[in-house]
């Protein structure tokens, strides 16, 4: 794909994820900074100036001090805590695939246009083979501007691993709630482990979504002798069974590393599914974000 053409591929991508993110973040609940939150995740104590129509009464009944006064305690919501993640973006040359730089992109919007509402702080990185390149910007809104105007000119697509390059740079940046990968199957199954070894020695927890191709999983047709060539310029030959059966038993062993590495994970198959799944991609986010299980691959 030429310069020009990844870089439309990227804006096209990235204006959908934010486009359709717009109705998303809001839920029934309320949120005392914003007026509509997600929902609620905690309590704390009634402060001078808190909105009376957040006050849990039922908690606060059975909260009661030594002299007979009742302890108010109001609900916290999510849109009311702010928090530090680490997003990565894997650019490698397996990812210029069907829709794989499509998902990937839209993928990242989302997540970055959730981060910038609810005001979250975002250390981002590109990967490339076996390398990752930490983007000079902390807040969503300009990483979205840097993903579109600057990343698609300047990063070459890599052929190594760029899981290991992510797993080298990742201990720099101890503290972040969660971090988040959007990468897809072209690693050795155990750097998925790693990562995840990596990110709870950090007491951070690690989301994953893949991003994958029917045609990359399972064959066209059922029988055919072929020579394929990678996009990171690798070459088989043999029987199409064969070729994809490897492929087949490559993915099985990924996904089972990632089940025990990544507290969520999703796989993604097309844009138009990336489109259809945009609150799991959304609510991936924010599961990590507040450190529980959503979904798994």
């Amino acid at each position: 794909m030429t310069e020009q053409g990844m870089c439309r591929e990227a804006a096209t991508a990235v204006k959908a994820g934010v486009s359709d993110s717009q109705s998303l973040l809001y839920g029934p609940g309320r949120s005392v900074l914003k007026g509509i939150g997600y929902e609620y995740v905690d309590f704390r104590p009634y402060s001078w100036g808190d909105d009376v129509r957040h006050v849990d009464w039922r908690l606060s009944a059975r909260l009661i001090r030594e002299r007979g006064e009742t302890q108010l305690v109001v609900k916290e919501y999510m849109s009311e805590r702010r928090v530090e993640l680490f997003i990565a973006l894997d650019l490698s040359a397996s990812m210029h695939y069907w829709d794989k730089l499509r998902i990937a992109y839209y993928a990242t919007a989302l997540f970055l246009e959730t981060a910038r509402k609810l005001e979250d702080r975002v250390y981002f990185a590109i990967l490339s083979g076996g390398n990752a390149l930490i983007a000079p910007y902390r807040e969503p809104l300009e990483i979205l501007h840097y993903l579109v105007h600057v990343v698609c000119r300047e990063v070459e697509p890599g052929t190594g691993d760029s899981l290991e390059g992510l797993i080298t740079v990742l201990p720099r940046f101890k503290g972040v709630r969660g971090v988040l990968v959007v990468t897809d199957y072209a690693h050795h199954p155990l750097n998925y482990y790693r990562l995840g070894s990596t990110a709870r020695s950090m007491d951070s927890s690690l989301g994953i979504v893949i991003a994958t191709s029917r045609y990359e999983i399972s064959p066209p047709v059922e029988e055919a002798y072929v020579a394929l060539r990678s996009p990171s310029n690798k070459l088989a030959i043999g029987g199409l069974g064969d070729l994809y059966r490897e492929i087949q038993n490559h993915v099985k062993e990924c996904r089972a590393y990632i089940k025990v590495a990544a507290r969520n994970s999703l796989e993604i198959h097309s844009l138009k599914a990336a489109r259809e799944n945009k609150l799991r991609i959304v609510k991936t986010y924010l599961a990590l974000r507040q450190r529980f299980e959503y979904t798994r691959v």
